[in-house]
C-alpha cells in the first residue's frame, strides 16, 4: 500500500509540474503574439516588403471564408508593381469560366455545411483580374494558372496518393515556370491553408496500403524546402472574435495586420502543432511565416445559394445533362445543346470524377450523381410545384425529363428564371446562414475516416447553429433534417420525431438524397416512444422509396449526411 501510495504522489507531483509548465508556456506565448502584434504593420506593406526580397509568397486561405480573395482583388496594382506576374490558384474553373456572362460559366455545388472553394463571392477577384489584365499588353498581364496535373486514374479524392500527388505536381509546376522566369519575377500562390503550410504533417493519413500513418508534403513546405527564404507563407487569421481573447487591442483593429513568427521567439521554438497554438493560440505557429488578421470575418456562400438567371440555369443544365445521359430521348429539345461549354469544362477538369461511362461504387459531390442530386433539390427548392418531380418515389408517376420540360417552358424560355422562384434571401442573411451552417461542426462529423480526423460524436453537432440557421432561410430543409438527426443520436426521441414530421410534411423532403435515412431515424424515435405502428410505417416507407436512375445514397464518400 506505502509503494501505490508513494507511486501516486509521484504521479501527482509530475502531472502538477507538467500543467504548471503548460501554463507558464501558454502565458509566455501569449506574450510573443501580442508583442508581434504590437510589431506589426499593414498586411499588403508587410507583403510587399516581403517580395522586395523573395519570390513567392502564399496565401492560405479557409475555404468557408472569402477575405482572401478580397484581399488580394483589392491589391492587385500594389502586387503587379512588386513584380507579381503568376497567380498560381487552387482548382475552381478559369477566370474566364468563372464569370456570369462567360460562355463557359460553370461551378460545382456543396452541401451548405462544407468547408470548400467556389465560393460565389470570388467573383469579384476574378473580374478584378480580367479588368487588370484587360488594360495591359499580352505579354504584360497576370497569369492565371491552376499549377496540379493529377493523373485521372487516381479517383479516390480523400485517399493519401490523391492530396500528395496534387501538392507535388504544383510544386513541380510553380517551380519549373518561376525558375524559368526572368529575374524580378513574382508570384502570388492562393490556396487553402492546409496546402501552405511550411511543415510536414506528421501521420496524416492513413492507407491501406499500408499499417502506419503516412506524412502529408504540402505545398507550402515543398515550396520553402526548394526556395528558402525566397519563398514565405501567411495565413489569414480572421476569427476576430477568439483571437481578442488572446490580443484584446485587436477589437480596436481597423484594417488587416502581418504578423510575423520570426517576431515571436518563443513559438518559432515550439512544434508546429504543439497544445498551446492549438487550444490557446487558435493555430498561430511557426507552420506559417506570419499571419494575416482582418478586422471581420466574411463567410462565403455556394453558387446555388445565389440564385441569378446564370446559376439557376447552370443548375438545370446539370440535372438536365445527366438525364439525357442515363435517358436519352431524340424528342427532348434542350435548354441548350447537350454538353455546352460549361458542362464540358467540369468534365475535362474533373477527368474521370466526371466520368458517365464509368459511374463510381461511391458518389461526391465532384461527380456526376452528387451534382445531379444537389441539382435537383435545388431546382424543387427554388421551383416547388412548378418542378413537377422529385427525387424518391414511392409509385410511378412522370418522367424526369417531362418535368423539366414543363419547367423550362414555364420559368426558363425567356432566360429570366429567377423571376419565377418561389423563396429568396438576402444575400446578408445568406452570408450568415452559411456562417451558422459551417459552426455547426458538421463538415468535421461528416469527414471522420476521410483522413486524420479528429472523433465526433453526433451528439457534439451544435444545435444553436442549426437553429439560427434555420431562422436565416427556413425555406432550406437541412438544418431541420440535421436538428432531427441530432434529437435522435441524443436519444430525445420525441424531439427528434417532431423534427422529422415537420420534415415529412414538406414536398421538398422527397428531393433529399438523405430522406430513407430520416424515415429510418423517424422509426426509432417512434419506436421508442412506445408507438409501435408508426415505426413500422416509416421503416415500410423508407424501404419502399426508390428513384429513377437506381442511385444508391448510403455510399457518398465526401459527406455521408448520416448514415
Amino acid at each position: 500500500m506505502k509503494r501505490v501510495a508513494k507511486v501516486a504522489t509521484i504521479t501527482g507531483i509530475v502531472i502538477f509540474c507538467l500543467v504548471n509548465i503548460l501554463l507558464v508556456t501558454a502565458v509566455l506565448c501569449i506574450n510573443d503574439v501580442r508583442k508581434a502584434y504590437r510589431a506589426s504593420e499593414n498586411a499588403i506593406d508587410g507583403i510587399l516588403n516581403e517580395l522586395q526580397h523573395g519570390k513567392i509568397v502564399a496565401i492560405g486561405e479557409s475555404h468557408e471564408r472569402v477575405n482572401e480573395q478580397l484581399f488580394i482583388a483589392s491589391n492587385i496594382q500594389a502586387l503587379y508593381n512588386a513584380g507579381v506576374r503568376y497567380l498560381f490558384v487552387e482548382g475552381g474553373a478559369s477566370p474566364e469560366e468563372s464569370l456570369p456572362s462567360s460562355e463557359g460559366y460553370c461551378f460545382l455545388m456543396f452541401y451548405p455545411w462544407t468547408m470548400a472553394g467556389w465560393r460565389y463571392e470570388g467573383i469579384a477577384l476574378y473580374q478584378a483580374l480580367i479588368d487588370f489584365n484587360n488594360a495591359l499588353r499580352s505579354d504584360d498581364k497576370i497569369k492565371i494558372i491552376s499549377p496540379e496535373n493529377v493523373p485521372d486514374y487516381i479517383t479516390d479524392l480523400a485517399s493519401y496518393q490523391y492530396m500528395s500527388m496534387r501538392d507535388s505536381t504544383a510544386a513541380e509546376t510553380i517551380i519549373g515556370i518561376m525558375d524559368a522566369a526572368s529575374d524580378g519575377t513574382k508570384a502570388i500562390v492562393w490556396y487553402g491553408d492546409a496546402h501552405t503550410n511550411i511543415y510536414p504533417f506528421k501521420r496524416y493519413f492513413t492507407s491501406p496500403d499500408s499499417p502506419h500513418k503516412l506524412d502529408w508534403l504540402p505545398l507550402g513546405y515543398l515550396l520553402k524546402k526548394h526556395y528558402g527564404d525566397d519563398f514565405s507563407s501567411y495565413d489569414f487569421t480572421a476569427d476576430l472574435d477568439r483571437l481578442i481573447v488572446v490580443i484584446p487591442t485587436m477589437q480596436l483593429l481597423d484594417e488587416p495586420k502581418l504578423l510575423l513568427v520570426k517576431n515571436m521567439p518563443l513559438i518559432n521554438k515550439l512544434p508546429p502543432d504543439n497544445i498551446i497554438a492549438v487550444n490557446v493560440l487558435h493555430n498561430i505557429s511557426k507552420s506559417y511565416d506570419g499571419f494575416i488578421v482582418e478586422p471581420e470575418s466574411i463567410a462565403g456562400t455556394f453558387y446555388q445559394y445565389n440564385p441569378t438567371n446564370e446559376n439557376l440555369s447552370f443548375i438545370f443544365k446539370i440535372v438536365e445533362d445527366y438525364a439525357l445521359e442515363c435517358s436519352p430521348d431524340a424528342n427532348y429539345i434542350p435548354l441548350e445543346p447537350k454538353n455546352s461549354p460549361g458542362i464540358n469544362y467540369l468534365k475535362k477538369e474533373l477527368g474521370a470524377n466526371f466520368d458517365y461511362a464509368s459511374p463510381p461504387t461511391t458518389y461526391s459531390p465532384f461527380d456526376p450523381q452528387g451534382q445531379f442530386m444537389l441539382g435537383l433539390y435545388y431546382l424543387k427548392l427554388y421551383f416547388g410545384d412548378n418542378f413537377d418531380y422529385s427525387f424518391w418515389k414511392t409509385e410511378s408517376s412522370k418522367s424526369l425529363l417531362s418535368a423539366l420540360a414543363e419547367l423550362k417552358d414555364y420559368a426558363f424560355a425567356n432566360k429570366t428564371p429567377s423571376e419565377y422562384i418561389r423563396t429568396n434571401c438576402s444575400h446578408d442573411n445568406m452570408i450568415l446562414y452559411h456562417k451558422y451552417m459551417f459552426a455547426t461542426n458538421l463538415y468535421i462529423f461528416n469527414r471522420q475516416g476521410w483522413r486524420n480526423t479528429p472523433k465526433m460524436q453526433a451528439s457534439d453537432i451544435s444545435e444553436v447553429p442549426l437553429l439560427q440557421a434555420r431562422r436565416m432561410f427556413p425555406e432550406d430543409l437541412w438544418p431541420l433534417y440535421w436538428l432531427g438527426f441530432v434529437a435522435t443520436e441524443k436519444k430525445q426521441w420525441e424531439k427528434g420525431l417532431d423534427f422529422f414530421q415537420e420534415l415529412f410534411a414538406n414536398d421538398l423532403s422527397y428531393s433529399m438524397e438523405s430522406l430513407p435515412l430520416a424515415y429510418q431515424k423517424a422509426a426509432l424515435c417512434a419506436e421508442n416512444l412506445g408507438n409501435r405502428q408508426l415505426a413500422d410505417e416509416y421503416r415500410r416507407i423508407a424501404g419502399a422509396l426508390y428513384n429513377e436512375y437506381n442511385i444508391t445514397v448510403d455510399r457518398n464518400e465526401y459527406s455521408d449526411v448520416g448514415y
